[in-house]
């Protein structure tokens, strides 16, 4: 069996963060430029909230210029105690408050929100790693705080998933921000790019959605009206 296949045995499982989407460019290790997704190619410059963030530091160690992508999500316990009464949830109050125009206008501030990055490209010069946990562990490393990962080796890699996404349901509730999936990614970089992408997603990643959340309700009453 050659190292390539046994490579491509190993996967990273990481909890999908339902927040907003952030990518943050770094160079020679300072921070100069923060934007949302928007349309996939060209975001909305949020550069001056993001200094806010509390965990995005001004400067990495780092002497190169890297761009990280991740996702700003508010802890649950501070949108509980400050801004249930006022926002529908979580996810729609971290991306207003990413995208005020002054310190003033938002309903959140940015110092109450995370930044959890889950990738990194390096333009230029980029450090020595064969494998997508090397990054996360990269970024750990340059002050860039992580999404929670976890990697496994398996011949039945179907069988790890379903355990990792077993998990991930049960802490769903009870976890400290929200999450809506589970996904998992192929670890060897260079396998990768071998597998490659289609028009629509990469052939060597897998996102697994959890079902809508649902509660029952009793009702009260019911206030008839009749219309003209």
């Amino acid at each position: 069996v050659s190292e390539t296949t046994v490579e491509g045995r190993k996967f990273v499982c990481q909890p999908k963060l339902d927040g907003s989407a952030l990518s943050i460019e770094y160079r020679r290790g300072r921070l100069v430029r923060a934007a949302t997704r928007g349309n996939g190619t060209r975001g909305e410059d949020v550069t001056a909230n993001a200094r806010r963030i509390s965990n995005v530091p001004e400067s990495i160690d780092w002497k190169g210029d890297c761009h990280i992508r991740g996702e700003v999500v508010m802890p649950l316990a501070i949108f509980e105690e400050k801004y249930s009464s006022i926002a529908p949830n979580p996810r729609n109050l971290a991306a207003g408050c990413l995208r005020q125009k002054t310190r003033e206008s938002g309903k959140a501030k940015p110092e109450d929100l995370i930044f959890l990055a889950y990738d990194v490209k390096f333009p230029n010069q980029s450090p020595q790693v064969e494998n997508d946990s090397e990054l996360l562990q990269w970024l750990k490393n340059a002050g860039i705080e992580p999404a929670p990962w976890a990697v496994f080796d398996s011949d039945a890699p179907q069988n790890e998933m379903i355990k990792y996404t077993k998990t991930w349901s049960q802490k769903r509730s009870n976890y400290k921000f929200e999450i809506d999936g589970v996904v998992f990614k192929l670890d060897n970089l260079i396998q990768r790019e071998n597998l490659g992408m289609t028009a629509h997603h990469p052939r060597w990643a897998l996102a697994w959605k959890f079902p809508s959340q649902q509660a029952d309700s009793v009702l009260l009453d019911v206030d008839w009206q009749t219309g003209r």
